[in-house]
């Protein structure tokens, strides 16, 4: 070994010798207006650079007229990118009796970026326009190039935020889709300028020609349904983390329109509601944006989609804006690929507040205008596109559907998180406001995802689990409609298929754990004890998967063979919903205090993704949980303000919100104490300047 290490330092050592060693740049990659940038020889010789990035030696060893030799420090008056090597006239290789044909006397070069731009803090950039699922290739594009796709044609914006030149070098793009700018080239984006981000940078110029931009090609590609872009600075900061979906922009989702921002929009971009639809068809690449000029205030509000003669299919249009709609020319389908469908009669008018109901005497026909379409009751999809002689105008709404049983209508309900959910409703309201979404009869009411176990202790008792029960006022059959086979299911983040010939009576309760209790006894005995359950407390399992910390979503479905007989035959079981929890540990969900909690659910007959019906708490399973959660009573307007009536229902501090959004920040405007366990009401008056809307929360703090 010593040999060999003695044989490659003399080799190396050789090696070396033949070159002239580069120069050394004595100054950090940032600099500021008047900083000097020293360089350095080590063996001697003259330094010669350029501020260009160019080479300071032109080919065949002559010094290039774009070069100057150093001779002091070099005073930075704007951003350069300095090249420089050292030229060394009395540098001689080593020769030996192979004469190895080395002689140059110049060094290698080495660069360096020195920007005096600034670089991007959050806050200076934004993405000004997203086109995340295009239009497939024209035949004249095929043409050009055949083996284009629709994905070829993705772009989204960076726009420049500041009144200061930006410098991107060093900057990442990261999520869905992956590019660096390199950091030792400096791209600068001019104060309100635009750089577009393309997915290929020949379609792009196939498409759209030349744009006034700075154009550059990333790797990967966007998802179609939904996907996370992340904008991290060569300082390693996070910039933007921007997502997006397909579910609230039916018209973005390859019908030829690209997502822009809202004037109220985050500057993060997360939520859909951030979005909204870019007025040009095929989006404007390096150009401002201007949001779709249609009305956004018409929307698909109810779908019977199951129903028994003599009903007809129906959907449910609403005007939730204060101008009337013309929607005349507007069209509705039950496949968002195919949008053209069914065309609203011309001159079509809704007031506003109003609904129009149009069922299968409307859109069921096939005319040589419509094709006409009849809803599945197994479920599928319903969406309205506004349209103008025939041209789509950006703007889409509209949502895929459950399957239900006959005569049961469904619809978007909105939680106080901003989040839409589709719902079945209590009572069919086709031509009115909607009733309450359905509950039960069996709901989820406790989710332990996260337990935290200390080593060599309780290594068999903390497990997660879900809690569901029964809120009827009669015992329920977990097993499938018109066949006594097939039990009830979870699905989502945990999957479990129940026994059928389980029965849940009036109030009883039901765990799910991740192993057997039938098979693993001794994991049964200590998770009862842990949690001081008797063994009349129904334990099954073991889920498969697992719920995520952070948040997961959990469908509790019930079989139907009712539904379709037809589908029965081909193996295919139809599952109606009958709950569902799309849970967060992030804000306006509740966050655990301490290890070791529960999220449990406040009221059972409540719906049951809705943030503010869920609190955490020791966990509690196979018993009913401690009613702690306040409750507001009611709100009422007065002269001087609003008034709310709040009831607390045990002791602890609590803290009374206000906000002008759903989803908007949440303002304290009073700190309660309570000492009392017993139930207390109380007022709370909110004096504030009157707006046309506000929103109150009463939370229960740690």
């Amino acid at each position: 070994v010593d040999h060999m290490k003695d044989w490659l330092a003399e080799r190396i050592e050789f090696m070396e010798s033949q070159f002239v060693d580069p120069p050394i740049f004595r100054a950090g990659s940032r600099a500021e207006p008047g900083n000097l940038l020293r360089l350095t020889s080590i063996e001697g010789g003259d330094i010669y650079y350029t501020l260009d990035g160019s080479d300071p030696r032109k080919s065949g060893g002559a010094v290039s007229p774009l070069a100057q030799k150093y001779s002091s420090s070099i005073a930075l008056t704007e951003s350069a990118k300095v090249t420089a090597r050292v030229r060394n006239r009395g540098h001689k290789s080593l020769t030996g009796a192979n004469n190895p044909p080395l002689s140059s006397q110049w060094s290698g070069p080495v660069s360096a970026l020195y920007s005096l731009d600034k670089r991007p803090q959050p806050g200076d950039l934004r993405i000004a326009e997203l086109h995340y699922n295009p239009l497939p290739p024209s035949d004249e594009e095929l043409e050009s190039r055949p083996s284009l796709r629709a994905r070829d044609f993705e772009f989204f914006e960076l726009q420049n935020q500041t009144d200061q030149r930006l410098e991107l070098a060093g900057l990442q793009i990261t999520g869905g889709v992956f590019f660096a700018f390199p950091s030792d080239d400096s791209k600068v984006l001019a104060p309100g300028k635009i750089a577009v981000l393309v997915g290929n940078r020949e379609a792009f110029a196939l498409r759209y020609g030349l744009v006034d931009a700075l154009i550059v090609e990333y790797q990967g590609a966007l998802d179609d349904d939904a996907d996370e872009i992340q904008v991290v600075s060569a300082d390693g900061i996070e910039l933007i983390r921007a997502a997006y979906s397909d579910e609230r922009h039916p018209a973005t989702d390859g019908h030829g329109f690209s997502l822009a921002p809202l004037a109220t929009a985050n500057p993060q971009m997360t939520s859909d509601s951030d979005w909204g639809v870019g007025s040009r068809m095929g989006g404007s690449p390096g150009m401002a944006n201007s949001l779709g000029t249609t009305q956004f205030a018409v929307r698909v509000n109810e779908v019977l989609n199951n129903s028994d003669p003599p009903e007809l299919d129906a959907v449910e249009l609403a005007n939730f804006g204060d101008e009337t709609a013309s929607i005349g020319g507007w069209y509705l389908t039950d496949d968002l690929r195919v949008p053209r469908k069914y065309r609203i009669p011309a001159g079509t008018k809704m007031e506003p507040g109003s609904f129009l109901v149009l069922d299968e005497t409307d859109f069921g026909q096939s005319t040589e205008e419509n094709a006409g379409f009849r809803f599945s009751s197994l479920g599928e999809e319903v969406y309205l596109f506004a349209a103008s002689d025939g041209e789509l105008q950006g703007y889409a709404d509209g949502f895929r559907f459950h399957a239900l049983p006959p005569g049961q209508t469904q619809g978007p309900w909105m939680g106080t998180d901003g989040k839409r959910h589709i719902v079945a409703f209590q009572s069919p309201t086709l031509g009115a406001a909607n009733s309450e979404p359905w509950i039960g009869p069996i709901v989820i009411s406790e989710i332990f995802a996260a337990p935290q176990r200390e080593p060599n202790t309780a290594t068999e008792a903390d497990f997660e689990f879900v809690e569901i029960v029964n809120i009827h006022s009669s015992a329920v059959a977990l097993r499938g409609v018109g066949n006594r086979n097939v039990g009830w299911r979870f699905q989502g983040g945990i999957r479990f298929d129940f026994p059928a010939e389980w029965v849940l009576e009036p109030g009883e309760r039901l765990l799910i754990t991740p192993f057997d209790p039938n098979a693993e006894r001794r994991q049964l005995a200590s998770f009862q004890k842990r949690w001081g359950i008797s063994n009349s407390v129904k334990v099954a399992g073991p889920f498969l998967g697992r719920l995520e910390n952070s948040g997961d979503s959990i469908l509790l479905e019930r079989p139907d063979f009712q539904l379709s007989p037809e589908v029965n035959q081909d193996g295919e079981i139809p599952f109606v919903l009958v709950d569902f929890v799309d849970y967060l540990v992030s804000d306006p969900w509740p966050m655990p205090s301490s290890a070791n909690e529960s999220l449990q659910r406040i009221e059972n007959n409540q719906f049951g993704s809705e943030p503010s019906n869920w609190l955490y708490d020791f966990p509690t399973p196979g018993k009913p949980r401690k009613n702690r959660a306040p409750a507001i009573l009611s709100i009422s307007i007065e002269n001087d303000g609003v008034r709310l009536e709040i009831a607390l229902n045990s002791a602890g501090k609590y803290s009374v919100q206000r906000s002008e959004k759903l989803n908007g920040q949440w303002e304290e405007m009073k700190r309660l104490v309570w000492e009392s366990e017993t139930r207390s009401t109380v007022e709370v008056k909110d004096s504030s300047p009157q707006i046309s809307q506000q929103f109150y929360r009463v939370v229960l703090l740690p």
